[in-house]
């Protein structure tokens, strides 16, 4: 089988689909030297890429593995949840997966924890530094990124005990840390509520060092995203969608403006297309697409949710999952028309809680985080 080496997590649309024929063939033969199956080398390739881009396994996987091997993506319905976590009373403004299966939360009073799945289940709670923490973020060597209300951003290094210390301390911000995204070189993306939005690369010892504050943003942040070209999506309190890009001196720039809500963006998401998904709270998703000229334009207005939608995932299949301060969790889904239609509405009790925060696994797992501090993870039934 020939040999995949993720240098970077520079993976861009054009480059998974040349690889498509390096790695794959007509359904369930074997690759071109006989020794394994197609279906191995995806297995074998999937872990690669989640140990060397965990950081970004929630974009870049699914723009991998539905190119790449797209007969092998499970598709499932009928959800339901598999197991429950309680994190206390305070909501999860945040979560992200682990390397080893595990779940870290940031928590509305301050606390980071983090689940593990060994034996038994167990939970480490530790105080993260502020009195909320707002945004959460993995690299790929496994290190935690923190944010909060003290404006401050934390990195996290897990000890052999199990342990997180502080291992770095970023200051520049003068309001409370909402995201964090990786850009495909590695380095952080931080937004926050004083309407900048922070690049930080590694400098000397180590140590990051921020390297361009953009500051062309008009009103808070709320969203941010960074698509598979290195280009920032950033959305707020001013009801408008932003790309940045880089201009020939390498500095970010607003380069396009994408309007048509009317109240906050409140979360970003990327399709493997390219497609930019943002949900608000107007109580709407959109979906925007760029056009052979250029020229951004809303394709597709999403209305089932009766409160504001924090939160969207992308499932392996391309299917959309959006969270909602209505307690739902949805599942959207392109019919034959080629209209966003929404296919399940997953619920699992008569007191619904806001949902403020999702993930999902490439085996097509669910896993929110909800306003009462409880972790649920969702599993469906594969269809066909």
């Amino acid at each position: 089988m020939p040999s995949f080496v993720c240098s970077d997590v520079l993976i861009q649309l054009d480059g998974i689909r040349a690889l498509r024929s390096e790695y794959i063939l007509m359904y369930g033969e074997v690759s071109p030297t006989s020794d394994v199956t197609t279906k191995e080398a995806a297995h074998q390739i999937q872990q690669l890429l989640e140990s060397e881009i965990l950081a970004l396994k929630d974009r870049v996987w699914v723009l991998f593995y539905t190119e790449i091997f797209p007969e092998f993506v499970e598709k499932k319905t009928d959800y339901a949840v598999i197991k429950e976590l309680n994190s206390g009373n305070n909501a999860i403004l945040a979560l992200r997966v682990l390397a080893d299966g595990g779940i870290a939360t940031a928590d509305d009073d301050g606390t980071l924890k983090i689940f593990e799945f060994d034996t038994e289940d167990t939970v480490r709670g530790f105080y993260g530094g502020a009195s909320s923490l707002t945004a959460l973020q993995v690299l790929s060597d496994g290190t935690l990124i923190s944010g909060g209300d003290d404006y401050l951003i934390r990195l996290w290094h897990r000890k052999v005990d199990g342990v997180y210390e502080i291992i770095d301390l970023l200051e520049g911000h003068t309001e409370s840390v909402i995201a964090f995204q990786i850009l495909p070189d590695g380095r952080i993306v931080s937004a926050a509520r004083d309407k900048t939005v922070r690049i930080w690369k590694k400098g000397r010892w180590n140590k990051y060092e921020c390297i361009q504050t953009i500051e062309e943003y008009p009103d808070n942040i709320m969203a941010l995203q960074v698509l598979p070209d290195g280009r920032i999506v950033i959305g707020g309190d001013d009801k408008i969608v932003r790309i940045l890009e880089r201009d020939h001196e390498g500095v970010y720039r607003i380069a396009y403006i994408l309007e048509g809500h009317t109240d906050y963006v409140l979360t970003l998401q990327v399709l493997s297309n390219g497609r930019i998904i943002s949900g608000s709270h107007d109580d709407t998703i959109r979906v925007w697409e760029q056009d052979s000229y250029g020229v951004y334009s809303c394709i597709h207005v999403l209305k089932d949710h009766l409160d504001s939608v924090y939160a969207l995932q992308v499932l392996p299949d391309e299917r959309i999952v959006s969270g909602s301060s209505d307690g739902l969790i949805k599942i959207w889904e392109l019919d034959a028309t080629r209209n966003y239609k929404c296919i399940e509405t997953l619920n699992d009790t008569a007191y619904k809680q806001a949902i403020f925060a999702l993930q999902v696994l490439s085996d097509g797992r669910i896993i929110s985080g909800d306003a009462n501090g409880t972790v649920k993870i969702w599993d469906g039934h594969k269809v066909g």
